[in-house]
């Protein structure tokens, strides 16, 4: 498998088209990416595994921000490092999310389980057409 990033694959992260969305089913949150016209990509999410932490208020006409680091795996090098501002309804919906997942109980092993199920029934594809919100930068 060829792991090298093309320059067109590093310039998509740095500047290109970014749609970022997320799913819930039930106690799970499943992140999604798309940089340029690159695939779809997720990542599993829980509150349980961040450090403790508390949400801002978000004020209409703002959104969370986001920094995104492209790491090269094979050296540890960093190829392209992005800010962007997620909308207000992105970033609402997503606080929502989080809030909800933090008061539900968590075990780790019944976490892995679960996600390892979704992984087995779902493609990426299927989580990106189940998104339950997207925030999209041209």
């Amino acid at each position: 498998m060829n792991n090298i990033l093309s320059e067109k694959e590093i310039e998509d992260v740095k500047a290109g088209k970014f749609e970022m969305g997320f799913y819930e089913k039930e106690d799970l949150i499943f992140m999604l990416f798309k940089f340029g016209n690159g695939p779809y990509m997720d990542a599993p999410y829980s509150v349980h595994l961040s450090e403790p932490f508390e949400f801002i208020e978000i004020k209409p006409g703002f959104g969370f921000g986001l920094t995104i680091l492209l790491i090269d795996s094979s050296t540890g090098i960093l190829k392209a490092i992005r800010y962007v501002s997620l909308s207000t309804d992105f970033s609402q919906r997503f606080k929502l999310a989080v809030e909800r997942q933090k008061k539900m109980s968590f075990d780790k092993d019944l976490y892995l389980l679960k996600i390892q199920s979704v992984f087995n029934n779902y493609s990426t594809k299927d989580l990106v057409s189940r998104a339950d919100a997207w925030c999209k930068i041209k």
